[in-house]
């Protein structure tokens, strides 16, 4: 089973230090239920971090394997696109954006360095150029 998902984000609490100096301002982390939930269902975890990671892949305690990726709203298109279909479907649309000098870097699609925001599914397949394909017929 695979999971795409965005976490809810809570503010991280300030911590001062003895010299009043602030840490943490403005942060954010995944909002510790998600984590719950996750261990809730979760017997073992066998790759990824479940705090922070942005790929967590457990066994259920019937011995199902589930894959979770997490996304952003800026990266969910993107991250949504790649994990829905055949690994060649996905291989297709990488080889795609490589050829229109876009590359895949840490959860993004970037060009020239730059991250690039996909919203939407939608919002990938027109800047590759290409018809929007329904993810049952994505072979």
């Amino acid at each position: 089973i695979e999971v795409v998902c965005i976490p809810k984000m809570v503010p991280v609490e300030p911590v001062t230090d003895l010299f009043g100096n602030v840490s943490n301002p403005g942060e954010k982390q995944r909002d510790p239920n998600f984590v719950e939930v996750i261990k809730w269902f979760a017997e073992t975890i066998v790759k990824g971090q479940l705090s922070t990671g942005k790929y967590i892949q457990f066994l259920t305690r019937t011995g199902v394997k589930v894959d979770v990726f997490t996304a952003t709203p800026e990266n969910w298109g993107y991250i949504l696109a790649i994990r829905t279909g055949s690994a060649e479907f996905s291989k297709g649309l990488a080889h795609r954006w490589k050829k229109l000098g876009y590359e895949g870097v840490d959860g993004m699609l970037t060009r020239f360095g730059k991250p690039v925001p996909l919203k939407e599914e939608r919002d990938l397949f027109h800047l590759l150029q290409l018809p929007w394909v329904p993810p049952n017929e994505r072979a």
